[in-house]
């Protein structure tokens, strides 16, 4: 009995780090400044998830940001004229998506 119980601790504590949720933080509005001015708070993504971060900047100078979880993300940066967004997205630890 004790050994079948055993078993199936390890069994149990192997899958949780499986199954461990990644947190990221969430903001719909950062200032220039870093300062969270809308939507403060985080979020956990789920196995699909990463956590992303948008920094707009115009004439080389960042305007506003965004902090979020995002099922679709990949690192890019576009250019339009003197405006430039970059999208950073993370999953490698809690909160890696950081101003």
């Amino acid at each position: 009995m004790g050994k079948h119980f055993l078993l199936l601790l390890l069994g149990f504590s192997m899958s949780i780090g499986f199954l461990q949720a990644l947190f990221c933080y969430r903001c719909d509005l950062l200032n220039a400044f870093g300062v969270c001015l809308s939507g403060r708070g985080y979020c956990v993504a789920s196995q699909q998830e990463d956590c992303i971060l948008k920094e707009y900047y115009q004439a080389g100078r960042l305007v506003f940001g965004y902090q979020n979880c995002r099922y679709i993300c990949n690192n890019m940066t576009f250019f339009r004229g003197t405006f430039q967004m970059d999208v950073k997205c993370c999953r490698h630890h809690d909160f890696c998506n950081r101003f």
